[in-house]
């Protein structure tokens, strides 16, 4: 599938894509709606990573619409689960950047995980303008669609999140426990199922999107490419995405093509 646009909305950002003809049918635009998106990183003397993954938030509210209004009733029940949508590989860390700059832009990421040393890492990833803020004083809109393609705004920008360096073991444990555990249905509290009737894994590498790198990674147990994914899968897996509360009851219904 390519990327088309992200949009922004009340419930977090609608991701556009153009699906290829199937079986003699005109191609289609699937809408994709993720309560947000992340970017998880890893650098090593081989290669730098970044993963992009999407959080998908269903929600399921008994409550009238008086209790809503007034805070009361029973709390919603809400459900999740996390799609790895993109990914870059460059050979050195300022190279890494440019692309985060494009992926933020892009999707509208709002933060990037990454380690929290060594520190000379952690402050260039701060300091990186075009990611983590811009000089709006100095840099016109004009001149920053020169110096970054991929602006979108000066209000789309992205958080480093640092976190402690995992060991390995511990990188293989938590993806295999997201690839393997299933996302749950708010409504019911069973697993969810997808368009095939499959059980609807926590951490999902679906074959449509850009991740084919980071899947053979998996597969293989790169430890560079898994510390990426481990980095924003846990670290969006650990934090909560608050729910806009115009956002309403969401009943997941995967799209007739991609099911996702």
């Amino acid at each position: 599938m390519k990327h088309l646009a992200t949009i922004p909305f009340s419930g977090g950002l609608r991701i556009n894509y153009l699906v290829p003809p199937v079986e003699g049918q005109e191609a289609q635009i699937f809408t994709m709606e993720a309560s947000r998106v992340g970017i998880g990183i890893c650098l090593s003397e081989d290669s730098c990573v970044a993963v992009v993954v999407a959080e998908r938030l269903l929600s399921f509210d008994r409550r009238s619409e008086r209790e809503r209004r007034q805070g009361g009733g029973e709390t919603p029940h809400y459900g999740r689960y996390f799609l790895v949508i993109d990914e870059a590989v460059a050979p050195l860390p300022q190279e890494l950047i440019d692309h985060l700059i494009r992926l933020k832009d892009v999707y509208r990421a709002g933060v990037v995980f990454g380690p929290d040393r060594p520190a000379h890492l952690v402050d260039t990833m701060r300091r990186a303008e075009g990611l983590t803020h811009y000089r709006q004083e100095q840099v016109s809109p004009l001149l920053a669609q020169r110096l970054w393609p991929s602006f979108v705004d000066y209000e789309v920008t992205a958080g480093y999140a640092q976190r402690p360096v995992p060991d390995e073991p511990t990188v293989h444990r938590d993806l295999e426990m997201g690839l393997s555990s299933y996302a749950k249905d708010p409504r019911t509290g069973a697993n969810l199922t997808g368009k095939d009737g499959a059980a609807v894994p926590m951490l999902n590498l679906p074959a449509d999107f850009n991740n084919l790198k980071t899947r053979a990674g998996v597969r293989s147990g790169n430890l560079t490419t898994c510390t990426a994914l481990w980095h924003v899968f846990t670290g969006l897996h650990t934090s909560w995405a608050r729910p806009q509360s115009s956002q309403g009851e969401h009943t997941h219904v995967g799209n007739r093509v991609t099911g996702y």
